[in-house]
């Protein structure tokens, strides 16, 4: 009888510090021979610490799953492999038709490919932990595996148990979802109603994502091309322009599953661990606010990704301009939903079938931060008449000082904080105080009632 491969995680998933990348890349070397008896061959790496090395990964199952793409000749006929991604499409694809990932960012997720050669990613998930659970609720999800009711977000492909925790497979999509820039206002239109659609759904199953941002962010399609070469991938642009890509969330790290039997039907966490993006934080930080609404975080996280990468067509597209003002507003009874939104952008779409609008630059345009930039200023004065209350004004004299404590005062947006706890601690004391007179007044109440 054949002897099987043992698996050992020697390590704690949970521990981003445990091990470095050389030492990651270690462990996943040595589970080769178990990851192939469940069907899961790695790309090969080279493993050596030497100062500077970047690591990378290669194929190892020649794999080519447009056999009538042709890009010299422009021929882009390809089947949807949905739930894969369409691959390769470069003017130099190599003969073995093998793919490559040219930087390793941290070793906790490697590529690999299944029997079919179908590329997938696989990622270590600590047991127990929110990510877990939220991956085994998403695995329970059909219309993931749909492509008719996909909700944009990276499908579970396997979920692998190993000890006491998980390796997680999905499909290989790429990262590089800007690039190039989507080439038309509509095709922008459309990506930000998928990414909306994602949000919905994550917070239809109440999962807070809390870390919205570009690396997190993945694209239906992939090839040996680096992030730079990738504006130049003829089969890309093709794609986008037919409407065949799909932006989706992914990666949850950072994310908590926001079940109402611990967290309650309206949930509030404190402001301290909000935010974990390198990006600008939502008002909710910047203000200074003692807890938050993680839901409404969210949406916020998405709408300051919008601003960044999608001022350019406001212009032509004058509602987003409402739209991601009241994505990101600072008066937060105001703030969209994810399902608001979405319902919002989504009655933009039927606006574009007659837009004319130049071509749009293939490399991104860096903007202004969402609390600086004026999203109306190419609008008529008719247009931002009528949205007017979806408008912040950010010319009031707290607005303006909030701004300026937290950009010309070393910690002045945490001594704001402070300051509110403070003032919160100092009302909670009456509060605890009268809180039994409260009580038991309503139930005399209750009980004169009941007696009449």
């Amino acid at each position: 009888m054949k002897k099987l491969a043992s698996a050992r995680i020697y390590f704690d998933p949970g521990d981003r510090k445990a091990l470095n990348t050389i030492q990651l890349l270690a462990f996943w070397d040595s589970m080769r021979k178990w990851f192939a008896e469940k069907g899961y061959h790695l790309y090969e790496f080279d493993i050596t610490d030497e100062p500077g090395y970047l690591p990378s990964e290669r194929s190892t199952i020649p794999y080519n799953p447009h056999p009538k793409l042709n890009v010299q000749k422009r021929i882009f006929e390809a089947e949807d492999p949905f739930p894969y991604a369409y691959v390769g499409g470069d003017y130099r694809q190599l003969e073995d038709n093998l793919y490559e990932v040219h930087h390793i960012s941290n070793g906790r997720v490697v590529f690999a490919q299944d029997a079919a050669g179908r590329h997938v990613v696989i990622k270590i998930v600590k047991g127990g932990s929110d990510e877990d659970k939220i991956l085994h609720l998403l695995a329970k999800q059909p219309e993931l595996m749909n492509r008719e009711t996909f909700p944009s977000v990276i499908p579970v492909l396997d979920l692998l148990p190993c000890e006491d925790h998980w390796f997680t497979v999905m499909p290989r999509w790429d990262s590089n979802c800007f690039v190039p820039s989507f080439p038309t206002p509509e095709i922008c239109v459309q990506q930000m109603v998928s990414l909306l659609k994602g949000l919905a759904f994550l917070h239809s199953h109440r999962i807070f994502h809390r870390d919205l941002c570009d690396r997190n962010l993945l694209i239906n399609h992939f090839s040996n091309a680096t992030v730079v070469n990738m504006t130049n991938n003829p089969f890309r642009r093709d794609l986008l322009r037919r409407g065949a890509l799909t932006c989706v969330l992914s990666d949850f790290d950072h994310s908590i599953l926001l079940d109402e039997e611990t967290y309650g039907p309206n949930p509030r966490l404190g402001i301290l661990e909000a935010h974990v993006t390198s990006d600008d934080p939502p008002y909710e930080t910047l203000h200074g606010h003692v807890d938050y609404d993680p839901f409404k975080y969210d949406v916020a996280l998405l709408g300051i990704l919008f601003n960044d990468r999608f001022q350019n067509i406001i212009k032509y597209v004058p509602l987003l301009a409402p739209l991601i003002e009241r994505m990101v507003t600072s008066k937060l009874d105001k703030r969209f939903t994810a399902k608001e939104a979405l319902a919002f952008a989504e009655g933009i779409l039927p606006t574009l079938t007659d837009l004319q609008a130049p071509p749009l630059p293939v490399r991104p345009q860096i903007f202004r931060a969402y609390y600086r930039a004026d999203l109306w200023k190419d609008l008529s004065e008719e247009f931002v008449a009528k949205w007017a209350d979806y408008r912040e004004d950010r010319s009031t004299l707290s607005f303006r000082f909030l701004l300026w404590l937290n950009d010309r005062v070393p910690y002045g947006t945490f001594g704001l904080y402070l300051c509110r706890l403070g003032v919160r601690a100092v009302m909670f004391v009456p509060r605890l105080i009268f809180r039994p007179f409260v009580t038991f007044s309503r139930f005399l109440v209750h009980r004169f009632n009941r007696q009449l």
